[in-house]
């Protein structure tokens, strides 16, 4: 489905306090589906900011295969937006994905500033995204896109 900043809906977010208690759960949903397990933190991004600022935060997450790509992210630092979302609103829905050409060309594009954005996690240096905060609007928050060549090998890989 294209979006109207000319993008693809890519992923549908949840945060979790347990992300394997998590897999337990989606699992009955969407069996059979391959999980890839990552620890993911600021520290491995050329740049990580929040509200233009240098950011540090970690997290787990798992990655389903499938369209869209269902993502579990369970905060592991005591800081960040995951964290926060999850002590303010609890387990649940936090945002989509939407795949874009640009992250700065769409932030311009929707007239909006990230709340928090990344650049080079890939392994090569590439891939950027940028969360917009719309949970006024929507409820959830948007993430564009700019996926990267590759993530890596993944800590673990779990099929469902």
């Amino acid at each position: 489905m294209t979006t109207p900043l000319g993008g693809e809906f890519h992923q549908v977010a949840f945060v979790t306090r347990d992300l394997d208690a998590a897999l337990d759960r989606f699992e009955t949903v969407f069996p059979g589906r391959r999980w890839r397990i990552y620890t993911f933190d600021s520290a491995t991004h050329a740049t990580a900011e929040r509200d233009g600022e240098p950011t540090a935060w970690v997290v787990r997450l798992a990655l389903g295969d499938g369209s869209p790509q269902v993502e579990l992210v369970e905060p592991v630092s005591e800081s960040g937006i995951h964290r926060e979302w999850l002590e303010q609103r609890g387990e649940g829905f936090h945002h989509v994905g939407i795949v874009v050409d640009s992250v700065p060309d769409s932030l311009r594009e929707l007239g909006r500033t990230a709340l928090i954005s990344g650049t080079g996690f890939g392994i090569d240096g590439s891939g950027a995204y940028a969360y917009v905060d719309t949970s006024a609007e929507l409820g959830y928050l948007v993430e564009l896109l700019e996926p990267p060549t590759s993530l890596g090998e993944p800590d673990a890989i779990r099929n469902g």
